[in-house]
């Protein structure tokens, strides 16, 4: 399959109803910044693919807001029989049923859908509860609201690649909303 057929193929099967609303309510309070620009709900950012290039922040960001038994899958996606695409994405189950939620891809799939389509090749896992607790960790050290929250670069880290500055609103230990910003360089380690 061609990459471009793959794309338009997700889209059309991109699932619509009752597992799209509970994504959707998931994302509510989910707002992102990119290279200075305004600040807007990721649902709005997702329809306009503007989260093209900075899946790693995206999805340990969205899954912030999914239940603890969610996964971060990071691997190869194939979008033809040469072309492979470094990428990061979400599986989450709903009514005992398991779906991938690609927010820059802007799709939510069965994940056996998924998998058929592009053929991950999984190079690491990481739980929900393992992306919340290095953002509660960091937000506990930080002793204020925003903060940075840097990443490395080994595949298996909760925080892979992620140079983010967060604005969260927190209460109760709840998390209410969140702003990510996506503009910090990496640093040199």
């Amino acid at each position: 399959m061609k990459n471009e057929f793959r794309l338009t193929l997700s889209k059309h099967l991109s699932l619509e109803g009752e597992v799209k609303s509970y994504v959707k309510n998931l994302l509510d309070n989910l707002y992102i910044e990119i290279n200075n620009y305004q600040v807007e709900p990721i649902k709005n950012l997702m329809v306009r693919n503007t989260l093209e290039g900075w899946c790693w922040q995206t999805t340990e960001t969205t899954i912030l807001f999914f239940p603890d038994e969610a996964l971060i899958m990071r691997g190869n996606l194939e979008f033809s029989k040469t072309k492979f695409y470094y990428h990061s994405w979400i599986v989450f189950n709903y009514l005992q049923c398991d779906y991938v939620f690609d927010p820059c891809l802007n799709v939510i799939l069965l994940k056996k859908v998924f998998d058929f389509l592009f053929k991950p090749e999984v190079f690491s896992v990481i739980k929900a509860s393992q992306v919340k607790q290095a953002f509660w960790q960091k937000y506990l050290t930080s002793k204020n609201n925003s903060f940075e929250l840097w990443g490395s670069e080994d595949v298996f880290d909760p925080m892979y690649n992620n140079t983010s500055f967060y604005t969260a609103n927190i209460s109760d230990n709840q998390l209410l909303s969140l702003i990510a910003h996506y503009n910090l360089p990496r640093k040199k380690r």
